[in-house]
């Protein structure tokens, strides 16, 4: 878990995970997630990280609205992560901000603010598939994506993914579907 605070999703995920892993660049949030039990990195998270094996799945829970380069930290995400790996993000939403004026929710330490679209073309710029996103928390204000870690030859380009994605939402309901004329 990059950004682990206290350790409250790696005590999730080790539920379901025999082993789980955190870093933190709080000295103060990454001893208390050590004391959980938790191996913890005090350091914030970037290529020069080397950690002993990649990983199945990496979650990044209300970190990269804060991350200078972005360009650097996907790229250190996926080389740490298993081919087929999981990457589980979650964002502040920018189109919702925007779009109910909820201007009081742009806060000086979020240097990024994401729309599904930005979020999708980020991840498939460093070979990464999307899996599902959706609007969470009250009215959406917060993106959840799931991106798979892929061969860049699997991918479809950013703007069918988006089809894709609308597709699902006004068919989800739908049980039979005929298409006819679509190469």
């Amino acid at each position: 878990d990059i950004g682990c605070a206290s350790g409250e999703m790696l005590c999730l995920l080790s539920k379901y995970f025999s082993q789980v892993q955190g870093i933190e660049p709080s000295k103060k949030l990454a001893e208390k997630a050590a004391q959980k039990g938790f191996h913890i990195s005090n350091d914030y998270f970037n290529k020069n990280i080397c950690f002993q094996k990649k990983f199945n799945l990496i979650t990044c829970l209300m970190v990269l609205e804060h991350v200078n380069d972005l360009n650097d930290f996907l790229e250190a995400i996926v080389d740490n992560l298993e081919d087929n790996g999981i990457l589980m993000i979650n964002v502040p939403n920018g189109s919702k901000i925007v779009e109910s004026m909820s201007y009081f929710d742009i806060y000086p330490e979020h240097i990024n603010y994401f729309t599904e679209k930005s979020l999708m073309e980020l991840a498939f710029n460093h070979g990464l598939k999307l899996i599902y996103m959706e609007q969470v928390y009250g009215n959406g204000y917060h993106l959840t994506a799931f991106f798979k870690k892929k061969s860049r030859k699997y991918l479809f380009s950013v703007k069918k993914e988006m089809d894709i994605i609308k597709i699902n939402h006004i068919l989800k309901d739908i049980e039979t579907v005929g298409v006819w004329g679509i190469g």
